[in-house]
């Protein structure tokens, strides 16, 4: 095998000219063939006759408005409290009041708070798709609950909908600590 390449390496560089010319044409042809067969690009994303692509059709069947996007709102009390219902409610109704949502959903209705009542997830319905999500819809649902002081509120990325995170409002929250300032290890999110 090595006298083969050996044999190989000395021919190409004998006739580099050729094989320089060889390869350029073999580029062109890759490329034309690329552009001549290839289609517009899509998001849409079927396997037909699979178990889930079923359940996906039924699902846009019978509740063609759990077809969009979702996103998720996370909410954390400070350290030793505990989030009530009232506490959480103007952080679901601006959730509500985004754009494109059609329902945000209570987490104390929903049962998405934690044993400890500290964390809460607030489960938020768009209209449309990730696709479909414009970036003021992204940028509003990204500020929602910033009018709520002295509790914890970001929001989490699920399906595309969204983009940023947002930092605490409260002074409760510390700085990350100073050993974390290098580039790979940081987690915080910027202002």
């Amino acid at each position: 095998m090595a006298i083969l390449l050996y044999r190989l390496g000395r021919l190409s560089f004998r006739r580099r000219g050729r094989v320089l010319a060889l390869w350029l044409l073999l580029l062109a042809l890759l490329g034309g063939g690329a552009a001549a067969f290839s289609g517009p690009t899509t998001s849409k994303f079927s396997i037909p006759g699979t178990e889930s692509q079923k359940a996906l059709d039924s699902l846009a069947r019978e509740f063609p408005q759990a077809g969009g996007a979702t996103g998720t709102i996370v909410v954390v009390a400070p350290e030793g409290g505990k989030l009530t219902p009232a506490a959480v409610a103007p952080v679901t109704e601006e959730a509500a009041d985004v754009p494109g949502v059609l329902a945000a959903v209570d987490p104390f209705v929903s049962k998405a708070v934690s044993q400890d009542g500290r964390h809460a997830l607030i489960q938020v319905q768009f209209a449309s798709g990730a696709d479909g999500i414009t970036d003021a819809q992204r940028e509003a649902f990204g500020e929602a609950g910033a009018s709520v002081s002295g509790l914890r509120v970001e929001a989490a990325r699920s399906c595309g909908a969204y983009r940023r995170s947002v930092r605490p409002r409260s002074s409760v929250w510390p700085s990350p600590p100073s050993s974390w300032s290098s580039p790979s290890a940081r987690w915080w999110p910027r202002a």
